[in-house]
């Protein structure tokens, strides 16, 4: 039986599962627009924007994969939440970079 690849995830996706977990750990459960994410993202990267674009095809590669679900509001916008799985992802990540921020902070 073959096995499955690893999944590489981009930095998109990176800080859009960090970002989701993030917000699960202050009390948000619920699904969080897109538009409010990409807004998030572009706010804290310094030196570069992401593109709307690119941002789509990024979340809609991880609704693809399990790791987000896709909602849309009264008004069509699209909003996630993070599944079991992306939970998961996202729990490895969020630990991996405030580690290296932690660590960055006490050199």
């Amino acid at each position: 039986m073959a096995t499955k690849p690893a999944q590489r995830f981009s930095e998109i996706q990176k800080n859009t599962l960090f970002l989701l977990y993030a917000l699960e750990l202050k009390g948000m459960t619920g699904p969080v627009p897109g538009a409010r994410l990409l807004k998030m993202i572009n706010d804290n990267t310094q030196g570069f924007t992401t593109h709307r674009n690119n941002y789509n095809l990024s979340c809609r590669k991880l609704v693809m994969s399990g790791h987000l679900k896709k909602f849309r509001n009264q008004s069509l916008q699209l909003a996630f939440s993070l599944t079991d799985a992306g939970r998961e992802k996202a729990t490895e990540i969020y630990l991996h970079k405030t580690e290296q921020s932690t660590f960055a902070n006490s050199h």
